[in-house]
């Protein structure tokens, strides 16, 4: 086996268990901005006091109604913290093999068109395009990921029921969509930022941190439209298309299209860019290992 098959697999193991760290940490954060983007009311009212749209915006984040209450007394929000995890197997499962499936399929893909399509040179071109095929990929692990939000915004039937049911791959065209868009943003901002204004040089942590941002920040903000389909069609089942759902939100309030856009980017961009840390870490760490043992 060669070194660079060698190096390529431990990226992907890599991006495993830097996905099961990232739920660890991350889980309560998804399941907050969830509910926030699978309702479709306004979160804020200016016919109520800062107090009153306080209390109803930390219930709406916090509390899940169709679950059974459980008052904690000190927060008086209906809900225990713990709540916040539901989901997480599920969740970890889904994070675990689409990570591992984007990063560690994303260098081989990118080696391929380099290759065979592309200019060894066009590196903002190949990364672009590696990641928004590999994005619209990562739809074959919709259903995982559709009983995970279930799970955290409502109570969800059984999986042995819900697993035969022909909806499980509802939204797939959107979450495709999102997933082209989000993925092509990741991969190619942070290579267009290292061209562009460090000119290739060999970076220092905190210069890979800030290109690893810039990616994380524009596959947001371009997948967010998307998204706020694909969370809304999932969560409650809706039998309208995809187009349906966003030609209302476009007719009612476009800028639902971006609901929840600013705590998503200083919540889900700081995990993103967590786990793009975190996953260069543990990948280095194991090569280490692997030079050590000589394999």
């Amino acid at each position: 086996m060669s070194s660079s098959r060698k190096d390529k697999s431990t990226v992907m193991l890599g991006s495993g268990l830097a996905g099961a760290i990232e739920v660890s940490i991350f889980q309560p954060i998804d399941t907050v901005t969830k509910r926030l983007m699978n309702n479709p009311n306004p979160i804020y009212n200016r016919n109520l006091s800062f107090n009153a749209n306080y209390s109803a915006a930390v219930k709406l984040a916090l509390t899940n109604p169709k679950l059974e209450k459980s008052r904690f007394s000190f927060l008086n929000i209906g809900e225990k913290p713990i709540k916040l995890y539901k989901g997480v197997g599920w969740g970890m499962g889904y994070k675990i093999l689409q990570r591992m499936y984007k990063f560690g399929g994303q260098p081989i893909l990118e080696d391929y068109l380099k290759d065979n399509y592309f200019s060894h040179d066009d590196k903002v071109k190949t990364k672009v395009v590696s990641g928004a095929i590999m994005g619209a990929g990562e739809v074959v692990f919709l259903p995982l990921d559709i009983y995970k939000i279930k799970q955290q915004t409502g109570a969800p039937e059984p999986f042995s029921k819900f697993i035969f049911n022909k909806n499980i791959y509802r939204g797939a065209f959107i979450t495709s969509t999102r997933n082209t868009f989000g993925s092509a943003a990741l991969f190619g901002i942070p290579e267009l930022v290292e061209t562009k204004f460090y000119e290739n040089k060999k970076l220092s942590e905190s210069e890979k941190m800030v290109t690893r941002a810039a990616g994380s920040v524009a596959s947001l903000v371009v997948s967010s439209p998307f998204d706020v389909i694909k969370v809304r069609k999932q969560a409650e089942d809706l039998t309208e298309s995809s187009f349906k759902i966003g030609y209302n939100i476009l007719k009612n309030n476009p800028f639902q299209f971006f609901k929840g856009i600013t705590p998503k980017i200083a919540t889900q961009g700081v995990k993103l860019t967590g786990f793009l840390t975190i996953k260069d870490w543990v990948v280095d760490k194991l090569q280490e290992e692997r030079n050590k043992l000589g394999i």
